[in-house]
């Protein structure tokens, strides 16, 4: 699952959520975490998504960002997906710098994702997306 990279990387991880089913379309781990985790991508959207519906629901907002003690992760709503990326919080990193690159990030996901539907009918599978890898680590440069 995780892959070796030599170049340090602004974000560590992404997930690409269906925001009414929950379900995650895409996720790649930038490097690894500390250690190898192994985890259920269902487990972990269920857990964001319900998260999200909370913040909403109980206080009418919409969830920016979670900040622990290592780690931030940061949620972009758009009207059918969830995009979170998480970050070391040791980085450093202007958090508009990463709110900025979720936006790119979403521009590149809704085009590719264009381009495909007018090819397949259902595109929401995690597959379908590996080349998009490609295309956010260019963003990065």
């Amino acid at each position: 699952m995780f892959q070796k990279h030599s170049k340090e990387y602004l974000l560590d991880h992404l997930w690409i959520l269906e925001k009414n089913l929950g379900n995650c379309i895409f996720e790649h781990a930038f490097k690894p975490a500390g250690k190898k985790i192994e985890f259920s991508l269902d487990v972990i959207s269920s857990f964001l998504i319900a998260f999200s519906r909370f913040i909403d629901q109980i206080y009418s907002d919409k969830i920016k960002k979670i900040k622990f003690q290592n780690q931030k992760f940061f949620f972009k709503a758009t009207e059918k997906h969830v995009f979170i990326v998480s970050t070391n919080n040791l980085k450093k990193i202007n958090d508009s710098k990463i709110e900025n690159f979720i936006i790119k990030i979403a521009e590149k996901f809704y085009r590719l994702s264009s381009q495909n539907e007018r090819d397949q009918d259902n595109f929401s599978k995690v597959t379908d997306f590996q080349a998009f890898v490609d295309d956010i680590e260019e963003l990065e440069r």
